[in-house]
């Protein structure tokens, strides 16, 4: 299951879908909000990643795809993939994580009940839902990030490398891996 990240539409994986679907059943979707997916209206209530989750498990179930799943999540999608795992853990086998936002980074930048993108999702409070999730025991587990150098902007590297970090100990079977061959977009 490859989970986009936040506001980013399916084609974001062009490149991996076609060769990891020549080897196995692979399912990628639009959020709601987002590429070909229903839109959310502005004055729609405040949505979290809990609401995607839901969304996607009863996507899932709808299209009879039965578990279980390996998940592929980039950037904000990998919140998706743990919250899952928080609320259906014996459907998920195994996570890749790639530059996956964490909560002690969120929180910093964003408020409660601001919704901003076409996903309309509150990202401080979807933090706080992350959280919750402590251990993946020993499912295995792939932290892959960028490279991030101290002086990037959006992702300072003495800020974001210690957290990405961090995902790799949720699991006793897990790898980690710095990629500098690529920025966020991995």
């Amino acid at each position: 299951i490859f989970e986009n990240g936040y506001d980013t539409p399916l084609d974001t994986w062009d490149e991996v879908f076609p060769e990891t679907a020549a080897m196995t059943r692979a399912c990628a979707y639009d959020h709601l909000g987002v590429g070909g997916s229903d839109f959310i209206p502005v004055d729609a209530g405040v949505r979290t990643t809990r609401d995607q989750v839901d969304e996607l498990h009863q996507l899932l179930q709808i299209a009879e795809i039965e578990p279980p799943y390996i998940f592929v999540g980039h950037s904000n999608g990998g919140y998706n993939q743990l919250l899952y795992t928080l609320y259906y853990p014996e459907e998920v086998l195994a996570h890749v994580m790639l530059d996956t936002y964490h909560p002690e980074f969120v929180k910093p930048y964003f408020q409660s009940g601001q919704r901003i993108g076409g996903e309309r999702l509150d990202r401080y409070t979807s933090s706080l839902q992350v959280e919750e999730l402590t251990t993946l025991g020993d499912r295995p587990l792939v932290v892959i990030t960028a490279d991030h150098p101290d002086g990037e902007v959006a992702f300072p590297g003495r800020v974001w490398m210690p957290l990405q970090e961090q995902y790799a100990t949720l699991s006793s079977n897990s790898r980690y891996i710095v990629t500098d061959s690529s920025a966020h977009d991995i």
